[in-house]
């Protein structure tokens, strides 16, 4: 199944546009993963379980789990297998590398880590892109530094914007149809109706992924962390319904 086809059916399936980051930081882990060796794995698979229902992917930013050497890097080969196999796995590398190593990242975050898209810096050279589309049932977001409205989409290529520029241009994509577009909200999104709703205006076909990490991830440092996590995303996912 191709990504295009998988996001669809899980934005459907689930209701969501919301994409949760497994952007997991050892030392904010809540008090009860603590006295796990290594809670990264086990704080992970509690999120997993917990929205597995009320997303429409999962993001993961490797720098986190190479923060943490060895053990970072362990959790996070366990982890992507954890993801649910009808729910898109996007790897958020934001790669800008040049040819020569380009295949290596591209194999390494669709092969060895099982993404399902991934996102590139917009300075990527073009030769280089082409390593990451010849994996034809994967997808890419192109990250724009730029505001711009003047987009190209493609079956497998969308475009990756922070929300402060996605305000700017979500007026100019009302009426898009099926536009892969990968939007990441900052640590501490607004939850103003009026920001959210901006999502809700590329009306037919796909819906915009929106990103949120912290604040479900960290709902609650107690014990209740799995349940706070839950309510914080379904929360979200309610401010960008259909």
């Amino acid at each position: 199944m191709d990504f295009r086809t998988k996001l669809k059916a899980a934005q459907e399936s689930n209701q969501s546009q919301l994409c949760l980051g497994l952007d997991i930081v050892f030392v904010d882990s809540p008090l009860p993963m603590l006295v796990q060796d290594e809670p990264m794995l086990p704080f992970a698979r509690a999120m997993i379980e917990a929205t597995h229902d009320l997303v429409c992917a999962y993001k993961i930013n490797p720098a986190y789990y190479l923060a943490e050497g060895a053990a970072g890097m362990v959790a996070l080969e366990r982890i992507v297998r954890l993801v649910p196999s009808h729910i898109p796995l996007i790897w958020d590398g934001k790669y800008a590398e040049n040819n020569a190593i380009a295949a290596s990242y591209a194999r390494g975050a669709f092969e060895q880590f099982h993404a399902d898209a991934v996102t590139l810096s917009g300075s990527l050279r073009p030769e280089a892109l082409q390593h990451y589309l010849r994996y034809r049932d994967r997808a890419v977001f192109i990250w724009n530094d730029a505001a711009s409205t003047s987009l190209n989409f493609s079956d497998s290529m969308g475009i990756g914007l922070d929300a402060a520029r996605w305000s700017r241009i979500a007026p100019a994509l009302m009426g898009t149809q099926d536009a892969l577009i990968f939007v990441e909200t900052a640590n501490h999104p607004s939850q103003d109706d009026a920001l959210f709703g901006l999502f809700r205006l590329v009306s037919a076909g796909l819906k915009p992924i929106v990103s949120v990490s912290r604040p479900i991830l960290y709902a609650s440092k107690r014990i209740d962390y799995a349940d706070a996590a839950r309510a914080n995303a379904q929360k979200l996912r309610e401010l960008m319904r259909y």
